[in-house]
């Protein structure tokens, strides 16, 4: 039972509250030339009402929705409607099915583009409206809500200029306990959960205002007079003086004359409508399917033009009541569809025993709640910045308009995000070749040079977008690198993880490129992709400096190899070499069968399987390995290379564990291979210095993977 009027109490209040803004919409369109039609205009305002509540709520992604016109797409119909009525003259047989088939034609023209909006799924740009941009805009909205709440106790526009000067000048009695009430709501709902208190706040608010005009013996004409209660209304024939057998008469040259409003007020009613269902999902912590409300708006306002309504989409203010006064499904359409219906059977006499301050306490409410939500309690998820961008969408909002400040907001969240960024690191990581290797596997002496001679092969691995406030800081570190001659060789700079680049990001490598020509230094651009090749297809065809890797890998690979050819081989360590130990092993061993022996392979053929079991290592004498591995797809790839005396094979047989990999031959290739199981007791020598030989080329990766953590700040 209680529930039960729980419910009745909200149903009051939307379809209230639903029927005053449609009237007020209805009145700002016939206005001037066109208030003699205002019967019909509310007439038709209220069908079209009708129709869109329903059908926005059954195809729209929350049933709760309560859609309806807006005052953003009604000023604009405004003014066209007056221009057309001003042109054909009020009383003129064609001026009224003229003005009627204006709003048919652009509430179906807007409907269709929100449907295509939907389809075409321009929602998802949504995705990108910062969040303080969101915040500023749910708390601008509780401003002009609150701004609202002074207009219908004052039954005049409010605004941030005149309401010092009409607060002052009005009685205390009439806005004080109807805003003081509104603000006593939300602190209740800050303190008590449930659905209840805010019909138990409104019901106790009628009561305690009839209480109060029955004891000072004020009669309901007097207090409807003096403004305490709804009305007076002005008394319009509700029976159409419109049949759109009238259509007949419609002067199509004046329609095709508003074409750019048309389409001004689809635009604006697509940003509204994302605006506002994001804000209802951002106020409850829901998730939303902006493409899907734009659908439902756009087959709402295709119905509602069947009726000659207003465009409109999601009321914002009465969705968020009726989610806070516990009406669930489709319950707050049918009640602004009902209470459209009640006053196009009765008439608006009927609104006028309600207190106007009823309203206004409800509406200050909901501008309080979201203005404490958005402006002062998001403080703690934004920085000082962010918080500031939302109090400037709010006093612009006030100041200007609301599209104004929707301008503003979003041009300062773009500024502090740039800002912000600019303050980014664009080099991911900083490394040499000395520690940071290719994926092919070298002898131990090859090793040990590129650790000597490495520190000149510099890359630095990027990341994010490089643009004008990130291109200088690039700049600065490739510098600081050729910052002498000779101090780097090479600089590779790894794309890997930049997702763009600007035409300034192009002139910075132009200077990058310009200062390495001038240094003799060799600057490789490793893993460009396709989006970032095109703006530089001009610098990369004029530059000689400049060397394109397809991957970072390969860039490596053909800096070690240049290393090499260009220095001699030298072992810090003075130990025996690779291959000085292996023949070694082949003179201690060579009359033992098959636990030293060569083997030869040829192109394609397999060395090892992945997943057995290792016995053996093999070392390359001539010839070029691969190693391959088994990706998701089932696919194998190739993930090292191996060079002569190179060992293969040790890291499992160290371990004890199986191949990891397949061995294949790249080339026709000659290996020796060499049984450790069978000699793992020796005492020889030559055993003993292959096991210290495969133990320094084990330490010598450790320590490279070691520099590279610390590189990478790991």
């Amino acid at each position: 039972m209680l529930r039960l009027a729980q419910s009745a109490v909200a149903s009051v209040v939307i379809g209230s509250m639903s029927v005053i803004l449609a009237i007020s919409f209805a009145a700002l369109v016939y206005t001037g030339p066109l208030s003699i039609h205002l019967g019909s205009g509310i007439m038709l305002t209220l069908l079209g009402s009708i129709l869109m509540a329903l059908v926005g709520s059954l195809f729209c992604s929350y049933r709760g929705y309560v859609c309806g016109p807006q005052d953003i797409t009604a000023i604009l119909i405004s003014g066209a409607g007056v221009a057309i009525a001003t042109h054909l003259g009020p009383s003129a047989e064609n001026t009224l099915p003229t003005v009627v088939a204006f709003l048919v034609v652009t509430s179906f023209v807007t409907g269709v583009v929100l449907f295509a909006a939907g389809v075409f799924k321009i929602g998802s740009m949504v995705r990108f409206m910062p969040y303080p941009v969101v915040a500023g805009f749910l708390a601008a909205t509780g401003y002009l809500l609150l701004m609202g709440a002074f207009s219908v106790l004052f039954r005049e526009s409010v605004t941030f200029y005149n309401i010092a000067e009409l607060v002052m000048a009005a009685p205390l009695h009439l806005w004080l306990p109807w805003i003081g009430g509104g603000l006593i709501v939300l602190l209740l709902t800050r303190r008590y959960s449930g659905d209840l208190v805010i019909p138990l706040s409104i019901c106790l608010s009628v009561v305690l205002f009839y209480l109060v005009v029955f004891l000072l013996e004020i009669p309901v004409g007097d207090a409807r007079m003096s403004g305490l209660m709804l009305g007076p209304f002005d008394e319009v024939s509700l029976a159409s003086e419109f049949s759109f057998a009238q259509l007949d008469h419609v002067d199509w040259s004046r329609i095709f004359e508003q074409s750019p409003t048309i389409l001004a007020i689809a635009g604006l009613a697509i940003l509204g409508s994302m605006l506002h269902t994001t804000g209802f999902s951002a106020t409850f912590a829901l998730g939303s399917d902006v493409e899907r409300d734009l659908r439902g708006h756009g087959l709402a306002n295709i119905a509602a033009s069947s009726a000659g309504g207003l465009p409109g989409f999601m009321i914002l203010g009465e969705t968020i009541l009726a989610r806070r006064m516990g009406l669930a499904g489709i319950l707050p359409a049918v009640a602004a569809a009902a209470g459209f219906g009640l006053v196009l059977s009765f008439g608006t006499s009927i609104l006028s025993y309600l207190p106007a301050g009823l309203f206004a306490l409800i509406i200050s409410y909901l501008g309080f709640d979201l203005i404490w939500t958005w402006l002062w309690k998001s403080r703690s998820r934004l920085s000082a910045l962010e918080h500031l961008t939302v109090g400037l969408i709010v006093l612009v909002a006030a100041a200007f308009s609301f599209l104004t400040a929707l301008g503003i907001g979003i041009l300062a969240a773009v500024t502090i995000f740039i800002y912000s960024y600019s303050n980014t690191e664009i080099v991911r990581m900083r490394s040499t070749v000395a520690s940071r290797r290719s994926r092919v596997e070298r002898s131990d002496e090859a090793s040990a040079l590129l650790s000597e001679t490495g520190d000149k092969a510099v890359i630095l691995e990027l990341s994010g977008f490089v643009f004008f406030g990130t291109a200088d800081r690039l700049v600065d570190h490739a510098m600081a690198e050729l910052a002498d001659p000779g101090d780097a060789e090479y600089l590779v700079l790894d794309f890997a993880r930049v997702s763009g680049i600007d035409a300034s990001a192009v002139a910075s490598l132009q200077t990058i490129a310009d200062k390495s020509a001038q240094y003799r230094a060799t600057l490789v651009l490793a893993r460009l992709s396709e989006n970032l090749r095109n703006p530089l297809r001009s610098l990369l065809a004029t530059h000689d400096a400049i060397v394109v890797a397809e991957s970072l890998d390969s860039a490596i690979r053909d800096i070690e190899d240049k290393l090499l050819l260009e220095k001699q081989f030298s072992d810090p360590n003075k130990g025996k070499s690779l291959k000085e130990v292996v023949a070694e092993l082949k003179s201690d061993f060579q009359a033992e069968d098959r636990i030293i022996r060569d083997i030869k392979l040829s192109a394609g053929e397999v060395l090892l399987e992945s997943g057995a079991r290792s016995t053996e290592l093999y070392v390359l004498e001539e010839g070029r390995l691969r190693a391959e591995i088994e990706n998701s797809g089932g696919n194998r790839v190739r993930v090292a290379e191996f060079r002569p005396y190179a060992l293969i094979g040790e890291i499992a047989f160290y371990a004890g564990s199986p191949r990891t990999a397949w061995v294949v031959a790249e080339h026709d290739s000659r290996l020796v291979r060499i049984d450790l199981d069978r000699i793992r007791e020796s005492k020889k020598h030559s055993v003993v210095e292959f096991h210290r030989v495969a133990a320094r080329s084990l330490a010598r990766r450790v320590l490279r993977m070691t520099q590279l953590n610390r590189d990478a700040e790991l």
